[in-house]
């Protein structure tokens, strides 16, 4: 099993996008018990559990070291062939649609929460869940 996580604001931030993207209420898309999933994913990231491995979006995203190591780990073959190649898996990017295609890379997914900061929904839902915002500052706080 392979568990990617992503740092709380980013990923609360893209959240948001897409349900204002895909004209839907926030809550349809993030709420208490996806918020409690998304916590409990961060439980056991310091545990060696048979068959289960962490990826960190963010040091993904950055890293080419990373990502070989983690295909070493799950026992393939690494290569970052497609590495500018954008997933049309949901419509693309819930910030940029298939703007970049195949220029993924120059999407800067990582500081997509500062776009968001001033978003009533992503304002309240910060502050609301602290506790979220805290496991992940632990993991991911230098990406920020």
């Amino acid at each position: 099993m392979v568990i990617v996580l992503r740092d709380f604001k980013n990923w609360l931030a893209s959240c948001i996008k897409m349900a204002e993207r895909d004209d839907k209420p926030v809550k349809d898309l993030i709420d208490e018990s996806k918020i409690e999933t998304y916590k409990d994913h961060f439980r056991y990231i310091n545990q060696d559990m048979p068959g289960i491995h962490h990826v960190l979006y963010n040091q993904w995203v950055e890293d080419s070291n990373y990502r070989q190591e983690i295909c070493e780990k799950l026992g393939l073959r690494f290569t970052d062939a497609a590495i500018d190649q954008l997933s049309i898996f949901g419509g693309g990017s819930s910030f940029d649609g298939m703007k970049y295609i195949k220029t993924a890379w120059q999407m800067q997914t990582n500081k997509r929460y500062k776009e968001m900061e001033d978003n009533p929904s992503y304002k309240a839902i910060l502050h609301n869940n602290v506790d979220a915002l805290l496991l992940s500052d632990e993991v991911f706080g230098k990406y920020l």
